[in-house]
């Protein structure tokens, strides 16, 4: 019984509980001699185990985020969604796409787990300048990357100027005097921020 209450089922040597109390138990021999013993049992509230992302946004490839669980614990363990260990301590630093999970262990070796917490980074552009690497002085040239959709293109020059095209995948440019110049690119996707450069060193004589 729990509390003087009787217990459905509670017949048995042994019983599982899952409420706090004062339980006792009754027992009778063969020969009809009856004892009887308590015990008060305490069962504490579930482990919650949160968990905070730290890190700058967008998270492109080749970034990382930090994954925070609450203090307070006296153990951690990070699991992936392969179930493999991946840390021990109250934060994880995290530089690949995946679900991560948290046990944590409290003061009374009561455990508890985090939802899965999944991480994504971004792939970033690699874009590639085609054109000439060598061009006289004052001349007009082209140079472009592959165009996608959904991306802006941002071009630089040092040793001439833009004439056209900025923010698209094709520019066309005037180098100036004998000298080595530079055509260079930045990719970015719109929506998630992502972006790749690419630069192509040019003589000019």
């Amino acid at each position: 019984m729990r509390d003087g209450t009787p217990l459905p089922q509670s017949e048995r040597d042994t019983l599982c509980v899952s409420h706090s109390g004062l339980y006792a138990v009754q027992v009778t021999d063969s020969n009809g001699c009856a004892g009887e013993d308590t015990i008060r049992v305490t069962v504490r509230p579930a482990v919650d185990v949160q968990v905070v992302v730290r890190g700058a946004l967008p998270r492109c490839e080749g970034d990382s985020v930090t994954l925070e669980a609450a203090s307070g614990f006296r153990a951690y363990e990070w699991r992936d969604l392969l179930d493999s260990l991946v840390g021990n301590t109250r934060s994880l630093v995290v530089r690949k796409n995946g679900s991560y999970t948290v046990s944590a262990t409290d003061t009374s070796a009561c455990r508890g787990q985090s939802v899965p917490i999944a991480v994504t980074f971004h792939p970033i552009p690699r874009p590639a300048i085609a054109g000439a690497t060598s061009a006289c002085p004052y001349a007009s040239m082209t140079y472009r990357c592959a165009s996608s959709s959904g991306r802006m293109y941002d071009w630089r020059v040092s040793g001439g100027s833009i004439l056209s095209g900025q923010g698209s995948a094709s520019v066309t440019l005037r180098w100036g005097t004998a000298g080595t110049g530079r055509v260079e690119v930045t990719e970015t996707v719109d929506n998630t921020g992502c972006a790749g450069r690419a630069f192509l060193d040019v003589r000019i004589d």
